[in-house]
């Protein structure tokens, strides 16, 4: 029972791996995209003073919530599998 656990659970990992790496490169490259987009409005000063500061902010915050997006619902279903192979089911 033991050795079909570790098994499993290498098993997962191995499909897991690869699939995590993919989606957190494309999490990554998604907000790399947002703060270049921030970072041209910041320079062409369209929008100036505090707006300009919070439309900046706001800009960075959508890059960390976009690669949050994309890589959330596979970190629930790696929990989620993981207690399943763990709890034997």
């Amino acid at each position: 029972m033991a050795d079909a656990l570790v098994v499993d659970r290498r098993r997962l990992r191995h499909r897991v791996d690869g699939v995590w790496a993919a989606l957190c490169s494309g999490g990554w490259l998604v907000a790399a995209i947002i703060a270049a987009a921030a970072d041209r409005e910041f320079r062409a000063h369209r929008v100036t003073g505090i707006a300009g500061a919070l439309l900046y902010l706001g800009i960075i915050a959508a890059g960390g919530l976009a690669l949050g997006l994309i890589t959330a619902p596979l970190v629930v279903r790696m929990r989620t599998k993981t207690n399943e192979v763990e709890s034997g089911r």
